[in-house]
């Protein structure tokens, strides 16, 4: 498998002895680093996902990648069929990330993994991404949605759930928060 990891080491902090030295969540130590994507960035990276041959799995991590750059990304994973699995844990997508991306999420069936820990979502993403799930959920289609460390609420966790109740998609792994509740199985929510 193909793998493009482009994430902070952040290894020196826990020298430190930081509790929590963790690229998932907002982070007062910004490491020096020379690799910063941001939105320009991970345009540059969707325009290359569009024509992706090889590539399965796509870690950007940290990188200071907003709704423009998930909106990039999202327009190339509905035509990318190689891309397995995205990670963009720790960067601030925001409901309008979330919402770009659950549209590829409506026609995309090649990616099995979404990563968005930590990623400023809210209840409206939380909705997107469910109803894409909806639209796109035929049987048999297997999804690890990873959303700890947002904050898509009670009506969130609610929808995903919803659509998780009738098995119309297999859900190996869902975790999701809402408040200070870490909820493993969205369907227990419905």
């Amino acid at each position: 498998m193909v793998t493009l990891t482009l994430t902070p080491n952040l290894s020196r902090y826990s020298s430190r002895g930081d509790p929590n030295p963790n690229p998932c969540s907002p982070n007062p130590y910004t490491p020096s680093n020379p690799i910063t994507v941001g939105d320009k960035g991970a345009a540059a990276i969707a325009e290359a996902l569009k024509t992706n041959a090889v590539l399965k799995e796509l870690v950007i991590g940290a990188q200071s990648i907003g709704a423009a750059g998930a909106s990039a990304l999202g327009e190339a994973l509905k035509v990318n069929k190689v891309l397995k699995e995205l990670s963009l844990t720790g960067n601030s997508i925001g409901d309008a990330g979330a919402t770009a991306l659950a549209a590829a999420l409506r026609v995309n069936n090649a990616l099995t993994v979404l990563d968005a820990r930590s990623c400023s979502i809210r209840t409206e993403g939380g909705k997107a991404i469910a109803e894409a799930l909806e639209v796109n959920g035929g049987a048999g289609r297997a999804l690890e949605l990873t959303l700890m460390d947002n904050f898509i609420g009670g009506a969130g966790i609610a929808a995903i759930g919803k659509v998780l109740r009738p098995n119309a998609i297999t859900a190996p792994h869902l975790d999701a928060q809402v408040g200070r509740r870490s909820v493993r199985g969205a369907a227990e929510w419905v």
